[in-house]
């Protein structure tokens, strides 16, 4: 989170020779999806406090639509929940082939999370 949205601000700061920005994953996989115990922290806390932890969350993890170039996610691997909302979260996403997608936060007992439930359907309709 912070030291992601410190990159996007270092980015927005310097923008001369930046025409595109293009995002892939480590490995074999773009994004095995968030932080399990994250999301059990939220459970145990109070929802005043929720709300604040969450629009930091958001606001950082968001920070990429702020970009005034076109980000890419080079979905190169499985992108499973989380990681799957950054990708819909970038303007443009090539997916490999081999790669899975999956919004698997009801799996969770969750509401699709992260912007999922707003790219998603302006995405496929």
């Amino acid at each position: 989170g912070d030291e992601f949205y410190a990159l996007v601000k270092r980015i927005k700061d310097d923008m001369a020779d930046v025409r595109a920005i293009v995002v892939t994953g480590a490995g074999s996989a773009f994004s095995a999806g968030g932080d399990l115990q994250f999301l059990r922290d939220r459970c145990a806390d109070t929802p005043s406090r929720n709300a604040a932890i969450m629009r930091k969350f958001y606001a950082r993890f968001l920070s990429v639509r702020e970009l005034p170039v076109p980000v890419v996610a080079a979905v190169n691997g499985h992108a499973i929940g989380a990681g799957l909302a950054f990708a819909l979260a970038c303007d443009y996403r090539v997916v490999s082939e081999k790669a899975l997608l999956g919004v698997t936060f009801t799996q969770l007992g969750l509401h699709p999370g992260m912007g999922s439930s707003h790219f998603l359907p302006r995405l496929i309709g």
